[in-house]
């Protein structure tokens, strides 16, 4: 009779520590599910609160200059590939600044900061009214890169080649960049010119 009473008391107190170790891992599983899923949301929201207009903005031309000629034209290709797309007039105007930034002292003194502003939106509406958007950009081999010395200066020229999409068609456009050394050996954006423009 006792040893029967014992069992039962035995095994309820094994199914109890049973219950209630099955209760606590169900509480550490969901506890820990919870941080996983909070934590994921919170990496998804960092990624998606980065975007592209921002990617392209970090760079800190202080320290991380491009180093060369077509790194120069690449990271303004970047920046006017942007300019098309639906952004907002903040990062417009910090797309704007940024641009600038690239380009010789005597380009920027032919524009104010705004009168450059101003014919950007122009060309923007001129493109939305068409439907247009630069879908993409190819540079020339840095073989292409013709480099020469004129009045006192180093300069460099190259093409790229940017593919306009209107609605279904494609035109494509060829610039002809050139950049002079400034006296931090940084290359800057002298001029560009339209060079050819084809269906």
């Amino acid at each position: 009779m006792i040893d029967s009473t014992n069992n039962k008391k035995r095994k309820k107190s094994i199914v109890s520590k049973g219950s209630m170790g099955i209760v606590f891992i169900a509480i550490v599983v969901l506890i820990g599910f919870y941080f996983y899923s909070s934590g994921k949301d919170e990496s998804i929201d960092d990624e998606e609160n980065v975007t592209v207009v921002q990617e392209v903005l970090l760079r800190n031309l202080d320290t991380n200059y491009p180093p060369s000629p077509k790194e120069v034209v690449r990271y303004y290709c970047e920046i006017s590939q942007l300019f098309y797309e639906d952004i907002s007039e903040e990062d417009l105007v910090n797309l704007a600044k940024r641009s600038r930034e690239l380009f010789d002292e005597e380009l920027l003194n032919q524009q104010t900061d705004e009168e450059y502003l101003e014919s950007l939106r122009e060309e923007i509406a001129y493109f939305k009214e068409k439907g247009m958007t630069i879908s993409s950009f190819a540079l020339s081999p840095s073989v292409d890169v013709e480099y020469s010395e004129v009045n006192g200066y180093s300069n460099a020229s190259l093409y790229c080649i940017f593919s306009l999409r209107e609605e279904t068609s494609i035109v494509v456009t060829e610039e002809l960049f050139i950049l002079r050394e400034d006296e931090d050996n940084h290359w800057k954006i002298y001029g560009f010119t339209l060079t050819k423009d084809e269906e």
